[in-house]
């Protein structure tokens, strides 16, 4: 059944996932074939008619609401920039994305505990994305985050995607929020290899989507010949040598390789392109290049 036709037949027991009515609990939530979500309010169909739509419609259950006035606050804050902050001083938000619906929402939250942080509010939008809210302490060790994701994946069996925004006082929020938001999705979307972002890292992927195709085609041909493009070993390998901020040494470590085979990797890179990657401004250009070349354009 789709949407207008189950508006037809249910009429005024229909409720639409926009309503502020979505947070009652006498309503049964699902999924129609088109993928819209609807809401049917227990006390205005028979039990007969419940049991059917469970039979026809894929349950769907709501990501949970705030559940606190701080929690409420704030979320009327950040997603939507009314009221106040509940509180001022510094604050960091982790946003994160998952692969398809939680079934357990506390445990993902308690989860969170884990990263070494007691006091955080963690607010969902939807069913598979939301923000963590973390007060006056950012987070300083990537490896704990990445294992983590691994955890997270291993324990609830889904894909975690996470982008650590910037920290910044709390009156900035809202609109940091925003630009933070649309590029992790973009960044999400082009399907790269990458889970964690950090800071700034998700913007370039802004940048590509407003791109024209012959504009990223020419970026990824000019500085991506062909040979070096069918050169797998050497794309890893200059791309963990700016992972490691041009450091040849702890690169080396990285891919377990002796300082002198990756510099001769380097400098093949710089014979093959004429492009000095050693110098930061031409190692930056060539970065973007990579990151378009691994997201497929």
């Amino acid at each position: 059944m789709n949407l207008e036709q189950l508006k037809r037949h249910f009429q005024d027991a229909i409720v639409t996932f926009d309503q502020e009515e979505k947070s009652h609990e006498d309503i049964d939530w699902f999924r129609t074939e088109n993928h819209d979500v609807i809401g049917i309010k227990r006390n205005l169909i028979t039990s007969r008619e419940r049991v059917l739509l469970n039979m026809l419609l894929e349950p769907y259950s709501l990501a949970p609401q705030p559940k606190t006035v701080e929690e409420e606050q704030w979320a009327a804050w950040i997603f939507k920039g009314q009221g106040a902050p509940p509180a001022k001083g510094q604050l960091q938000l982790i946003h994160f994305q998952l692969d398809q619906p939680v079934d357990q929402y506390e445990a993902f939250q308690e989860a969170w505990t884990s990263i070494g942080h007691d006091s955080f509010i963690l607010l969902w939008q939807t069913e598979k994305t939301g923000i963590v809210l973390l007060f006056n302490h950012s987070i300083d060790d990537p490896l704990a985050l990445e294992g983590f994701t691994e955890a997270l994946s291993s324990d609830f069996y889904f894909n975690v995607f996470l982008l650590v925004g910037l920290p910044h006082q709390t009156e900035a929020t809202p609109a940091l929020f925003r630009f933070e938001q649309h590029a992790f999705q973009t960044a999400v979307e082009r399907k790269s290899k990458q889970e964690i972002w950090y800071g700034v890292e998700a913007i370039p992927h802004l940048l590509f989507s407003e791109a024209t195709t012959n504009t990223k085609r020419d970026l990824i041909d000019h500085l991506l010949p062909e040979d070096v493009r069918q050169d797998h070993e050497l794309l890893q390998s200059i791309t963990c040598y700016f992972k490691h901020n041009l450091n040849i040494t702890s690169a080396a470590r990285s891919l377990h390789l002796h300082r002198n085979s990756l510099q001769y990797r380097v400098d093949k890179f710089i014979e093959k392109t004429g492009i000095d990657i050693r110098q930061f401004s031409q190692a930056s250009v060539v970065y973007l290049a990579l990151l378009l070349y691994d997201g497929g354009q």
